[in-house]
């Protein structure tokens, strides 16, 4: 049999269970707390080695296709690493909304990265890749529950994985992650506490939605009080029954914590009618370099 030459994965969004924002560093950086989770949202990604350079083409949400897309700035970074001249065809089916705090650019990022790993075996630092292409596309490498700090690269991935009914809905708008944290201050920051507990608790079987006291995110303030839909929507779905409702990393995508698929599915579907793009799905302990992947001789 030849060598594989195509590889096809799904790449999975994530919410953040926690994220605190300790200060601002001297490389222009935040250091920051966050929890990091997977959902089972994702984008779906194909590479191929075919002929000689980079290239991509992509559908469903509108993102670039050439090096401004962090998949192409991925794949160049790991063949460069490699020594070795670059040869892939990304084929991507966005289907994680842009702007929304979801990572779908870090995922497919790093879904990238693990495709060509699994072509080309060519003994790479991936943690050391994905690292150097975005501050949280570290963590997709694992998936599931995992602690970040740092920039958000540092990864403790818990061995107690989260799980449960989410809602993820977006009004129409996006964030840029530039944007967000242009919209930080001195008051925006704190002590990471309440993330570092609830990661312990986490890791010793708690229950989310027993931990919601816990639940902070130190964008949620700067960004509701900028864009006035996003703390609408996170009202409504605290209205319709969820235990939890937070942003979404810097946003514009907010997510609802239910107690069961069904009152999830309800809620998603009153959402939709009302104009908001919206998903209804579970948390899970999801490794894109894994799990999901097809190979094709």
């Amino acid at each position: 049999m030849g060598r594989t030459r195509t590889v096809s994965l799904k790449a999975c969004a994530k919410i953040n269970l926690g994220l605190q924002i300790l200060g601002k560093r001297q490389d222009g950086y935040h250091d920051l707390i966050t929890i990091f989770q997977t959902v089972d949202l994702a984008d779906e990604l194909t590479v191929r080695l075919q002929e000689p350079g980079l290239h991509m083409a992509a559908d469903g949400f509108d993102v670039p296709e050439d090096e401004n897309n962090l998949c192409i700035r991925a794949a160049g970074l790991y063949f460069e690493v490699a020594g070795k001249e670059p040869v892939a065809t990304i084929q991507l089916t966005k289907n994680i909304p842009v702007g929304a705090g979801l990572g779908g650019g870090s995922s497919d990022a790093a879904a990238t990265i693990c495709a060509l790993d699994r072509l080309l075996d060519a003994g790479v630092d991936l943690q050391a890749v994905a690292s150097a292409v975005g501050s949280d596309v570290a963590f997709f490498l694992q998936g599931g529950t995992a602690l970040g700090t740092g920039r958000g690269e540092q990864i403790v991935r818990s061995p107690q994985s989260a799980a449960g009914d989410v809602v993820l809905a977006r009004p129409d708008l996006s964030i840029s992650t530039k944007t967000a944290y242009g919209l930080l201050g001195p008051g925006s920051y704190s002590d990471g506490a309440k993330t570092r507990e609830l990661f312990d608790r986490l890791q010793q079987g708690a229950d989310l939605l027993d931990c919601a006291a816990l639940l902070v995110n130190d964008f949620e303030r700067v960004i509701e009080g900028e864009y006035p839909p996003v703390r609408r929507l996170r009202q409504q779905l605290l209205e319709a029954g969820a235990g939890v409702a937070m942003l979404c990393g810097s946003g514009s995508c907010v997510f609802g914590l239910f107690a069961d698929a069904t009152a999830a599915r309800r809620c998603a579907e009153d959402l939709r009618k009302a104009g908001y793009w919206t998903y209804a799905g579970k948390m899970l302990n999801y490794l894109p370099c894994a799990a999901g992947a097809t190979r094709k001789q």
